[in-house]
């Protein structure tokens, strides 16, 4: 007895999950090793003695939560990879379930929507602090106290966390787009 043919769907759901989780899974770990230079950079910077500030810190929080949002989306992006491959099975026995998909799917989403708002949180603290930092700036106060400078530190901070951001844009993305497409 031989196996019959996949249904067109199932190797469109398959297709789709592969592609557009690879894509997402090699996207998130570059822009997660960008993001995470930037805030290595940042932390170095600010623990040199520099000027410090309370936004950059609450941000670098916020940016290495973020972060920790972006490894388990990258989780997901690579179970979408997986879920296409396994689509594929002969047996449709064997195949994951739509709905089990459909769930990974949502899941990887929330994580997604979470992540990016930890991350916008962390520009946001940060953004404040340095545009607190700019306004008070003029010749002969930022002499006199130092926490008036913006320093290297406030913008790895803002990158690191506009990075995550952008991760995780392409994470709802994806996700959005393989909900739709298995929808059908």
């Amino acid at each position: 007895m031989t196996a019959s043919p996949l249904p067109a769907a199932v190797q469109m759901a398959a297709y789709a999950l592969k592609r557009w989780g690879v894509l997402s899974f090699w996207s998130n770990i570059i822009l997660t090793l960008f993001s995470a230079a930037a805030l290595l950079l940042g932390l170095l910077g600010q623990s040199s003695g520099a000027a410090r500030s309370v936004g950059t810190g609450v941000g670098s929080f916020w940016a290495i939560s973020g972060l920790i949002s972006l490894l388990v989306s990258i989780f997901f992006s690579w179970r979408y990879w997986n879920i296409g491959k396994a689509l594929q099975y002969a047996k449709a026995s064997d195949r994951p379930k739509r709905a089990d998909t459909q769930k990974t799917i949502r899941l990887g989403l929330v994580v997604s929507v979470i992540g990016m708002l930890l991350s916008l949180l962390g520009t946001q603290s940060v953004v404040g602090s340095v545009l607190v930092k700019a306004v008070r700036q003029t010749g002969a106060n930022v002499i006199s106290q130092q926490s008036c400078i913006v320093i290297p530190a406030d913008l790895f901070s803002i990158a690191a966390n506009t990075t995550a951001l952008t991760a995780h844009f392409i994470g709802i993305t994806v996700a959005l787009w393989l909900m739709t497409r298995l929808a059908k």
